[in-house]
């Protein structure tokens, strides 16, 4: 099995490891994201919203096999993939800063890649100014203590075509943990009943913000999606 990524500028290559599912070994076939080849932009996520998708012929000729077209009303309804535009907190002097801004210096999830400005499953969320994802996460970023507050809201986002089953209902729980320099400062655990939550944090003097997101309740393989919504730094 190999599979080759290539990209024109670094929004484009930007976790392309896990953006279409491919999660080695077993992982290439997980939510049938899987193709031969594909042409992608910021707006694809799935097959449907790549450019085009394809498979090769038995004889692996692109003539001899089968390719689509995107979905131009799906690719439409998916915002794009932002791409964070600042690479350290010396290089910007704003009084505020989205998180969604600064690159992060480490991320860890399980499968997918974590969403920036939509939701996990390429939802719209209220804000642009968003971290999709699916728990378990851990995002990393270095803040070198120039910050004071983080604030943000711990959410659950289903997935748009999701019914919500009862047993999910009942049972799922997400935790989402604010650590800084490993010391836990704030936590807030979210689930179907109370699916939103205020999280606040003092982070002053913090160099490494640790963002966690992890399953609190229910199977953890059942977990559908969860976010960060208005993530954001003020000195």
């Amino acid at each position: 099995l190999v599979a080759m990524i290539s990209a024109n500028s670094p929004a484009a290559i930007f976790q392309c490891w896990g953006r279409f599912g491919n999660w080695f070994n077993w992982g290439v076939h997980d939510s049938s994201k899987y193709f031969d080849y594909a042409i992608y932009d910021a707006h694809s996520l799935s097959p449907e919203t790549m450019l085009i998708v394809g498979w090769f012929g038995t004889d692996w000729s692109i003539e001899n096999g089968v390719y689509y077209l995107g979905d131009e009303k799906l690719r439409g309804e998916t915002p794009p993939q932002k791409y964070p535009d600042v690479e350290s907190t010396t290089d910007i002097d704003a009084q505020e800063l989205p998180l969604t801004r600064l690159m992060p210096e480490s991320i860890q999830q399980m499968r997918g890649a974590v969403a920036l400005g939509r939701g996990f499953f390429g939802d719209a969320l209220p804000s642009d100014n968003a971290i999709g994802m699916r728990a378990p996460c851990v995002i990393e970023y270095n803040l070198d203590g120039a910050f004071r507050d983080f604030t943000a809201k711990a959410a659950l986002v289903p997935a748009r075509e999701m019914t919500l089953m009862d047993a999910r209902r009942r049972a799922e729980k997400v935790s989402f943990k604010v650590f800084g320099d490993g010391r836990l400062l704030a936590e807030e655990v979210v689930s179907w009943k109370e699916s939103e939550a205020a999280i606040s944090a003092i982070v002053s003097g913090v160099k490494q913000l640790r963002l966690e997101a992890t399953p609190a309740g229910g199977p953890s393989w059942q977990h559908s999606g969860c976010a960060w919504l208005e993530p954001t730094l003020k000195r």
